[in-house]
């Protein structure tokens, strides 16, 4: 487990006042991630994601799957907060602002290239964890299907 401190500085001061200053510039200077008193309006995000993975065709397709779908999901909500934060912005500074819609990944239309990555990896998982060999059969008919461009593109 790695060390929660690294290092403890002693300073000395003349008075209470004087110690509440410094300790809320260090904090605002420093960042601590359990101290957050003087740090308001201040957003700290720690994701971790952990995954048996089974090395099958499916289980291969269902972790392809799950990471083009976190991929997308951060991807939305970056889009708005950003979308959130100019409006902020645009507001505390009197100017006008016509945000963009933001637009849900999972389902545009027409779908866009992580919309169909996502669905190849669904469709695939199912198909290739399955034993039937007509959706074996189905599952390649439908991906030489995708395969060939649209008449009249």
């Amino acid at each position: 487990m790695p060390y929660e401190a690294v290092r403890i500085d002693l300073e000395w001061y003349p008075d209470l006042p004087a110690v509440l200053e410094a300790e809320a510039r260090a904090i605002r200077s420093e960042h601590p991630v359990f101290n957050i008193q003087h740090n308001k309006g201040r957003i700290r995000i720690e994701a971790s994601v952990s995954a048996e993975v089974d090395p099958s065709p499916a289980g291969l397709f269902a972790l392809g799957a799950g990471a083009v779908s976190l991929a997308m999901l951060a991807k939305w909500a970056f889009d708005w907060l950003a979308t959130w934060r100019v409006r902020q912005m645009a507001e505390r500074d009197g100017v006008a602002f016509q945000a963009p819609t933001v637009r849900n990944p999972f389902t545009e239309d027409p779908p866009g290239a992580m919309q169909k990555i996502l669905w190849f990896c669904v469709a695939a998982a199912a198909a290739s964890s399955s034993k039937d060999p007509q959706a074996m059969a189905a599952f390649s008919a439908w991906v030489q299907a995708e395969a060939q461009p649209a008449a009249g593109s």
